[in-house]
């Protein structure tokens, strides 16, 4: 229950700052620390990123919202971890939890949030557009930028749909920026990911791997799970995604459309859960529930009885 961080003493902002300095908590590919002590660092950070995007949901309300410079910070560590972290779990809780923080506190985040997308789409784009070789400069990160593309889809989709084709500032691989370019929707970056995938069947020489594709595939899930509409408006789309469910077709790309789909269905079910909880709350706070009112029929039933014993004979 966030209430009681809120209400203990200090408030959000107490907690928010007690657990921030784990977002510092970098496990990256130089990391020479043993394999439990990464996990048990990502685990940390993981917890601390729950608990700040937990507050930033009450804050959402209008209560315990925080200090811009304490957002400032929490999102500076938020774009290292995304871009350099080693586990793809807390990369996926890090661009939750920095989505969180841009609804309660959007003048501050936002614009991070568009401009990150903005980059990573840039970084992919450039390689395709120059012709994927065996030396394009991101061709090992692949995956990893295509998940990150693919959680910003995910959990952003109305802020990139938003601010589709204006100018953003974006971010370089540090927290200062790389220049100005052009915030980018949901549909291109679907787009992008098709062409990856596509690039990854074509078996050109020097072109993207199974793994790419498989990480395309994932990153069009991740997109789907926000806007499903995309599958059926963009031409040629959902059939890509029924032939990879063909007897013929890769192990992983049938295992990694099937995980979609049941994404997909579990967040429509979450969706359903939230909206009828939201009718049920709304309906027991109407002031006419729980209040009888006895039927007209029953009130007038003896005409000659005085209106005490006739309110009594209605009440047995």
């Amino acid at each position: 229950d966030v209430g009681v961080l809120v209400q203990a003493h200090g408030g959000a902002a107490y907690f928010a700052r007690g657990v921030a300095p784990y977002f510092k908590e970098l496990v990256t590919v130089g990391d020479k620390s043993s394999t439990p002590s990464k996990r048990a660092r990502s685990e940390r950070v993981i917890c601390a990123m729950h608990i700040v995007a937990a507050l930033a949901g009450r804050a959402e309300g209008g209560q315990a919202r925080l200090e811009a410079a304490l957002v400032k910070d929490l999102v500076s560590d938020l774009q290292l971890i995304i871009g350099r972290h080693l586990f793809v779990s807390v990369v996926s809780s890090a661009v939750q939890c920095m989505c969180a923080l841009s609804r309660p506190h959007p003048n501050l985040v936002t614009q991070q949030i568009v401009g990150l997308a903005a980059r990573y789409h840039l970084m992919l784009e450039n390689d395709l557009n120059g012709g994927i070789t065996e030396t394009s400069p991101y061709r090992g990160m692949y995956p990893k930028l295509l998940f990150i593309l693919g959680n910003f889809c995910r959990y952003a989709a109305h802020i990139l749909d938003r601010y589709a084709g204006m100018q953003v500032e974006v971010p370089s691989a540090s927290t200062t920026s790389a220049g100005p370019t052009q915030a980018v929707s949901c549909r291109a970056c679907l787009l992008l990911f098709l062409d990856f995938f596509l690039q990854g069947c074509s078996a050109q020489p020097g072109g993207v791997t199974p793994k790419v594709t498989e990480a395309a595939l994932q990153a069009m899930g991740l997109l789907f799970t926000a806007r499903p509409e995309l599958m059926w408006e963009e031409r040629g789309c959902l059939a890509l995604l029924e032939d990879q469910l063909k007897p013929t077709s890769l192990l992983a790309h049938k295992a990694r459309v099937l995980q979609n789909l049941i994404d997909l269905l579990k967040a429509e079910e979450e969706g359903l859960v939230i909206r009828q909880k939201k009718v049920e709350e709304e309906y027991l706070a109407q002031p006419s529930f729980g209040t009888l009112t006895a039927p007209t029929s029953l009130a007038t039933t003896t005409s000659a009885a005085p209106p005490a014993a006739a309110a009594s004979k209605s009440i047995k």
